[in-house]
């Protein structure tokens, strides 16, 4: 029987630390992303829409270290991290779908509210933001969101592992 293993050329860096995953920024531009001893990315997708946005300004409204990196990959040169610092105070007794779009739907119009009329830079292109949660269906389908602490994120994940069972959404 073989070993399994991550497949060549798979392997992708560590992931943050727990408190630089969650430090929040006021801007951040990503111009390239190191990756030593891995091979180069792929290429940036060729589509006329993303040739489109190439010039324009594109804010990524998230402070996600994988949201980040999968956003690099598309050869946007004037992309920007924008994180929302509005809090996600809707009431957890929305149904899940109506939750996350509304909490995605806030970080966007938030930052545009913010950045609509930044002389310097000029109006956004496009704002990407995007919301996940995860549902214990286990336990009545709670709504949980990002852990506030490394101590609570273990203790969740010990928990959605005990439950047996849970849905994540998305929305952007």
């Amino acid at each position: 029987m073989s070993e399994k293993g991550p497949l060549p050329g798979s392997a992708l860096p560590d992931p943050p630390t727990y408190e630089d995953a969650t430090a929040t920024t006021a801007t951040t531009t990503i111009t390239t992303i190191t990756r030593p001893n891995q091979p180069r990315p792929p290429f940036p997708l060729a589509l006329p829409i993303l040739n489109q946005l190439r010039t324009k300004r594109v804010i990524l409204a998230s402070q996600s270290p994988r949201r980040k990196q999968i956003m690099s990959y598309l050869g946007l040169p004037n992309l920007e991290i924008i994180p929302c610092t509005e809090p996600e105070d809707f009431p957890k007794t929305m149904g899940p779908i109506d939750y996350v779009l509304a909490t995605a739907t806030k970080k966007a119009q938030t930052i545009y509210r913010q950045e609509v009329d930044n002389a310097e830079k000029g109006e956004p292109g496009l704002i990407l933001a995007a919301d996940t949660i995860v549902v214990d269906t286990a336990h009545g389908g709670a709504i949980l969101e990002k852990p506030r602490s490394e101590a609570h994120h273990v203790a969740m994940l010990k928990d959605l592992r005990d439950a047996g069972r849970h849905v994540v959404y998305t929305a952007i």
